[in-house]
């Protein structure tokens, strides 16, 4: 199961997991901010193990890292940006033509 999960508030992270004597580095990327909106930091696996290791892991627990997405697009319990990614009719007035398609319609 491919899950995404990602770090409010950072713009990027490097997270180290232990795992007995053994660890690995996980990189969330991806993050920016703007005048728009803010993409945080996102880090996707289908990888089972680094999955468990994630659930596990203190900022995990602590809420330093939240799932986004589970399966294929699926919304867990929020969403990574604040800012749509295409201009929605809340965007546009009435009677105005889309300059580009909704995001339920690609």
């Amino acid at each position: 199961m491919r899950k995404t999960y990602y770090a409010p508030g950072l713009l990027d992270l490097q997270l180290v997991l232990h795992a007995g004597k053994a660890w690995t580095t996980v990189h969330f990327t991806g993050g920016r901010l703007s005048g728009y909106g803010d993409y945080r930091a996102s880090y996707t696996t289908d990888d089972t193990t680094l999955q468990a290791l994630i659930e596990k892991s203190r900022d995990f627990l602590s809420g330093r890292i939240r799932l986004a997405t589970q399966n294929i697009g699926r919304p867990a319990d929020c969403h990574i940006s604040e800012a749509a990614p295409y201009p929605t009719t809340a965007h546009r007035g009435p009677g105005r033509p889309r300059k580009y398609p909704v995001a339920d319609e690609v």
